[in-house]
This record gives C-alpha cells, sequence and structure tokens, in this order.
C-alpha cells in the first residue's frame, strides 16, 4: 500500500554512502563490503498518505519547525505562508501575484523534470536565488529556506533507506550464491542451512510486499503540470507518492539500487523476478526521452542509469543469458519488436545532452553505453539478433545460388535490407556525422595553418635599391610568439583531432566484428554514401572556380586555394586513418 520499512544501522559503511548524488553514483562500480547488522535497524516510515490526515500535518508542522533534520516523513507541511514578491520583469508580471512558498513547491523547484508550462519555466531560478533572497529581506526568505532545508534533509533520509535497501538484498543474495556452490559439492551443517533460510526469506519479503514495482512507479511519478496558482498543491488521492519522488536524489538513488539488485542476483529465481513482468523495460524506456530533464538532473541519472545499462548487458552474456533475452523485449505500437535496453543504449550515445559527461578521452556515460551497443552485438542469442538487424533475417549464410533465385525474391530482400531500424538509423546517422565533423574540421585547420605559414613564415624578400633603408623581414626560425603560439596551438588541435577520428574508426571496426552480417551490410553502405562518396571523394575533387578576369582583391582566389590544397590532403589524410584502422574487407 505504497509503505516500506527500512532503516539505518550502526556499524561503520566503509563503502560509501546514499544521497544519490553525482559522487555516489560511481560507488555501484565497487560496491564492496555489504555487511548490513539486520538487528539494529531502526524503521524509516516511507508513507505516502500521512499527509492525509490533519492531525498529523499539524504534528510533522511543529516537528519540521522545531528540529528539521529529525523530520521523517516525506510529507512537508502544505500550508499557505508568506508570500514572495520577486522584483525582476522577468520573474514577475504586474497583472498577477505570485503563489505562497508552500511545502509543495519547494518540491516542485527540487523536481528533477524540466518544466513544461510557462508557469514553472518562471519560477524554475527560484531555488538558485534563495540566498539573494535572504540577503535582500531575511524575514521572507525565513520560511522558504527552512522548507528547503526540511525537503533536503527529507531526501538524505529516504535515499539513506533506498541504499541500505539494496545492501541488504544483495548481501542475502551473495549468501544465497555461497551457499549454493556448497551444497553442489558436500553436506552441510544444519547452521548454513539456518543462514540460507533466512537468505530466501529476507528476498521473499522483498517479492510478496512488491517492493520492485514501488520503487518503478515512484521513478516514473512527475509533479502534475502546474497551469494556474491552484494547480500547485497536488492532489494527494491521485498518486501514493509524495514529492520526495520527484526530486533528483530519489530518482538517482533508485537507478544505483535496482542496479545493484541486478549486478548481484546469483539466483536464477532471483534474476527472472527482477526482470519479469516488464519492470525493468518500463524503467528504461521511463528515463527517455533524455530531454524532459534539467541539466544538472541528467548529471547524477545518467551514470547510475549506463551502470544498469551494462549490469543488463553482462547478464545476457552470462550463463543465463539465454533465458533472461524473451523478458527484455517489447512491441512497438506498429507491432514491432524492439529492446528496450539496446534502444535506450544508442539514445545515451547519440544524445547531445549531458554533455559534461561525454568527452573522447574515455568519460564514463559515453564509453560505458559505446561498451552497452558492442556486447549487445556480440550475443549470439537468435532473438537478441532478431532485434539487432530488425524484422529481416539473414538468409544468405546459408549455401544457395544466386542464379537460381528469381528476380522478385532478389529485389524484395534488396528492399527489405535497405529498411533501417529506430535504432539503426539513430546509431548509423550519429557515426557518420562525427566521421564528417572530423573531416570538416581537419580541412579548415588546414586552411588556417597554410594561411599563417604564408603570412608568417614564408615570405619571398624583394630587393631594394641601394643606400634606402629596408624592412628586415622577420624569417621563419625569427617568428613572433604569437606565430609560435598559434602553430602549437594547431598541433594541439590536431593531435586531437587524430584521436577522435581513431576513436571513431575503432568503434566502426568494433562494430563490424560483431559479425551482424546484416547490420554490417547497412553500416557500410551508409558509411560509403554518406561519408566516403558524398564528403570525402566530393571534397577531394574540389577545384577553384574559373573566371575570366580575376577580381582586384584576390583574397577570394587565395581562400578557394587553401581549401583545395586542404581539401586533398584531409581527404588523403582520412582515407589513410580508414585503411589503417579498419580490418573489415568488405569495407575496405
Amino acid at each position: 500500500g505504497g509503505v516500506i520499512a527500512v532503516g539505518n544501522h550502526d556499524g561503520d559503511d566503509d563503502d560509501g554512502g546514499g544521497g544519490g548524488g553525482a559522487n555516489e553514483s560511481r560507488t555501484i562500480l565497487s560496491l564492496g563490503s555489504l555487511d548490513v547488522d539486520v538487528g539494529s535497524m531502526d524503521g524509516v516510515r516511507i508513507d505516502g498518505n500521512a499527509e492525509t490526515e490533519e492531525a498529523k500535518v499539524e504534528t510533522e508542522r511543529a516537528n519540521v519547525a522545531s528540529a528539521p533534520d529529525d523530520h521523517v516523513d516525506m510529507a512537508l507541511s502544505s500550508s499557505s505562508l508568506e508570500e514572495i514578491e520577486l522584483n525582476s520583469p522577468a520573474n514577475h508580471h504586474a497583472s498577477e501575484s505570485l503563489p505562497p512558498f508552500t511545502a509543495t513547491l519547494a518540491w516542485r523547484l527540487r523536481a528533477a523534470h524540466a518544466p513544461t508550462t510557462p508557469r514553472e519555466r518562471r519560477w524554475d531560478a527560484v531555488g538558485s536565488d534563495l540566498a539573494v533572497l535572504a540577503r535582500r529581506d531575511s524575514r521572507k526568505a525565513e520560511e522558504p529556506l527552512r522548507l528547503w532545508e526540511a525537503a533536503t534533509s527529507t531526501e538524505e533520509r529516504v535515499c539513506e533507506g533506498l541504499r541500505k535497501l539494496g545492501r541488504l538484498v544483495c548481501r542475502c543474495e551473495r549468501r544465497m550464491g555461497r551457499e549454493m556452490a556448497r551444497r553442489a559439492g558436500r553436506t552441510h551443517r544444519d547452521d548454513e542451512n539456518d543462514e540460507m533460510e533466512a537468505a530466501e526469506a529476507v528476498f521473499a519479503y522483498f517479492c510478496e510486499k512488491n517492493v520492485l514495482p514501488l520503487l518503478v512507479d515512484s521513478f516514473s511519478c512527475r509533479p502534475p503540470p502546474w497551469t494556474s496558482d491552484r494547480s500547485i498543491e497536488r492532489d494527494d488521492d491521485s498518486s501514493p507518492f509524495s514529492g520526495v519522488a520527484w526530486t533528483v536524489a530519489a530518482k538517482a538513488q533508485i537507478l544505483q539500487t535496482l542496479a545493484m539488485l541486478i549486478g548481484n542476483a546469483v539466483s536464477p529465481l532471483s534474476l527472472t523476478y527482477l526482470l519479469s513482468n516488464n519492470y525493468v523495460n518500463e524503467l528504461i524506456m521511463g528515463v527517455l526521452p533524455l530531454s524532459q530533464w534539467k541539466d544538472h538532473a541528467l548529471e547524477e541519472l545518467l551514470p547510475p542509469f549506463v551502470t544498469l545499462l551494462r549490469g543488463l548487458v553482462m547478464t545476457l552474456r552470462g550463463d543465463g543469458g539465454a533465458n533472461c533475452a524473451p523478458l527484455l523485449l517489447c512491441r512497438r505500437k506498429r507491432s514491432e519488436t524492439y529492446m528496450p535496453l539496446f534502444h535506450a543504449a544508442v539514445h545515451v550515445l547519440v544524445s547531445p545532452l549531458g554533455s559534461s559527461l561525454r568527452d573522447v578521452d574515455g568519460s564514463l556515460v559515453r564509453t560505458t553505453a559505446m561498451n552497452a551497443v558492442l556486447n549487445l552485438c556480440r550475443v549470439t542469442d537468435p532473438d537478441v539478433r532478431s532485434i539487432l538487424i530488425g524484422a529481416v533475417h539473414d538468409d544468405d549464410d546459408e549455401d544457395e545460388d544466386e542464379d537460381e533465385e528469381d528476380a522478385s525474391t532478389s529485389s524484395s530482400r534488396q528492399r527489405a535490407r535497405s529498411i533501417l531500424t529506430v535504432e539503426q538509423r539513430l546509431l548509423f546517422s550519429n557515426v557518420c556525422r562525427n566521421l564528417q565533423s572530423c573531416h570538416g574540421r581537419s580541412v579548415r585547420l588546414i586552411m588556417a595553418s597554410l594561411s599563417l605559414n604564408e603570412k608568417h613564415g614564408r615570405r619571398k624578400r624583394h630587393p631594394t635599391p641601394r643606400g634606402t633603408s629596408a624592412t628586415r623581414r622577420p624569417s621563419p626560425s625569427e617568428s613572433s610568439p604569437a606565430t609560435e603560439e598559434a602553430r602549437a596551438r594547431h598541433a594541439d588541435v590536431a593531435e586531437s583531432l587524430l584521436a577522435e577520428l581513431r576513436h571513431w574508426w575503432g568503434f566502426v571496426d568494433d562494430l563490424l566484428s560483431c559479425s551482424v552480417r546484416v547490420l554490417n551490410v547497412r553500416l557500410c553502405e551508409t558509411i560509403v554514401r554518406q561519408v566516403i562518396v558524398d564528403t570525402v571523394l566530393r571534397s577531394w575533387h574540389h577545384r577553384s572556380p574559373r573566371r575570366a578576369t580575376p577580381p582586384s582583391d584576390d583574397s577570394e582566389n587565395r581562400r578557394e586555394r587553401y581549401r583545395s590544397i586542404a581539401e586533398t590532403r584531409a581527404s588523403l589524410w582520412f582515407l589513410a586513418q580508414l585503411f589503417g584502422t579498419v580490418e573489415y574487407p568488405p569495407l575496405v
């Protein structure tokens, strides 16, 4: 009924803390010891219906006012407080008054979802302006700051409870795995049987109380649209969750907890339960599209999300992956079967959002999403292979004589292969776009270097009449510091471009080495058509336009000459990297 009991313990936690922040989201890579003192756990009540009774609201209001740090319940007081006056013309319209700063408004400002209405966008910057408001009018900022601190304290306690829950279930799962390994070799003692029964009882309780769907539903919930001052207060009868479920910290901790559960599931029964009923698929698709989140929310949500995707991919590549593959499939509206895991990995890889976590040097998000795509393509399960290539199956592996096939069958197969799935279209377009970007930037860099060399390093010395003073031009070895700095900067940019180009050609080679024939055919056709022909070969044959009468200013002709030389050199360099990196014979 929306109430779960989790809690804290008095022991030392050496393996990182909860809170769902950006720092904690990376601790999932090394889980460490998961010892939890179950006997000393004191309950933290998470009750979505706690503020429906008037007496409880008054009690919680008094508790928050006396000691914000001791506030446990998610549902803060929603009583109307003093109205905040924002004098900025961008945040206030003279024809309407802003609503009072209530607890629900505090949760809305801390929500992970991006604002969707003009009223939400106008109030989105209020959270960061509370300090300015406190300096301007401390009396009016007292209540908003108190509610803001109470919300922060509540988030920390909820995230800590979610983390303890994940640690406890993971500890029991590992214990069951050890006991199952021992049972396979010998007869064990009664105390070992008791430990096994206790571990099984914990997971049975986890399943009986429907904690997994509760976590998925709490992640999917979002604040209702705020269209008027009356709609700011949420309808408690419509959702069992409090405003803390809207926050970035709670959603990031839910992703991290579920990633821990799936990554540590040892028993086939436990893994089947976690992946059944489309709970994980619903969670994955709930993260998409990435544009629904605020920028700072993506910084905290993407690391645990890609870790969850990586754990699922490793599960598919494990010993029981064949049994798990059907549980990760869904159907689109047009009755097309797809895999949300592959769909999400491609979306994270190609999306420009969360740019601070994406760089060519190997950031966590880009590298993990790329590895997830590659490892999915290496899965040999027929169901997974059919999803990767779409509705068309590769029949060319059979020894058939092409001359004996009729023309209709051959043409229909060719048309079917030319149809790209949604994931293939996104992935291939992103690869081609990055390769074209490398070629275009290399052309501009070579043009800049040619112009710099001609202006400052390769000027001819003209003779001067005897007896006249001539200004001595600097030789290439006597270039100015600014010129040397520009050349050094060009060298750094060239080195970065070379690393990026090798990175993308390496990814293409790894993708082609997965031996998914239909996927390889479509990828090679796309690269040859969009990159090799339309970009490289077209620019290679670029020539300056011929004019009957040259213009008075030769700057335009000089620029065309630079471009012609730069495009030829860049095309040769581009193809040299292709032939030196890619080993797939059909593409070469």
